[in-house]
């Protein structure tokens, strides 16, 4: 859409019936032949997958072995996407685990933002039941300011409402720090 001018100015929930999906709205726009775009998808309770996203594995691995304290099971290639299986259930969080998977969240944003690509949607595709399934990123390349841009995330889940769900010293919460830009990578 990109590319013959329409940019998305919004992924909505329009309909509250069990296995809707999101609708995407757009306005016209200046055309972009060279729009890049990648998806990562999370998948069942431990999955995330990147759709068109040629050598930027690293910058979720990275994410990954830093925020995620339980590691990766298994990759996998299917289809000619990258599979990450993550241990544990990082999409069905309890614990200390809710925070990680956030900030796991929050630092492939801000990974992917310090090579150029910004979050441009979250779109319910999947097929599940309210409460069960999961959002599809997609990202956008944006050719002008490629410098470093603090990131981060803010949940209203359990874990912030109730001050006796997390103690303390079960997570680090320090904040994401960028990856360096490799001009090669563009």
């Amino acid at each position: 859409m990109a590319t013959l001018g329409w940019n998305l100015t919004q992924s909505t929930d329009v309909s509250k019936r069990e296995g809707d999906k999101d609708s995407l709205f757009f306005e016209e726009g200046v055309p972009d032949p060279d729009a890049r775009v990648f998806v990562v998808s999370f998948n069942q309770r431990n999955r995330l997958r990147l759709i068109d996203a040629p050598d930027l594995l690293p910058f979720v691995e990275e994410a990954v072995n830093q925020y995620w304290p339980k590691g990766v099971e298994e990759r996998n290639e299917m289809n000619g996407c990258m599979e990450l299986k993550l241990k544990g259930n990082p999409w069905y969080p309890i614990g200390a685990d809710a925070v990680h998977s956030k900030l796991l969240l929050c630092k492939v944003v801000a990974n992917f933002r310090s090579i150029g690509y910004k979050l441009y949607a979250s779109i319910d595709l999947s097929y599940g039941t309210e409460g069960q399934d999961l959002e599809t990123w997609a990202f956008r390349k944006i050719w002008s300011d490629l410098q470093y841009v603090p990131t981060a995330c803010e949940s209203c889940g359990q874990f912030s409402q109730d001050p006796d769900y997390l103690k303390e010293d079960e997570v680090d919460l320090g904040l994401p720090t960028p990856l360096p830009i490799d001009s090669d990578s563009e």
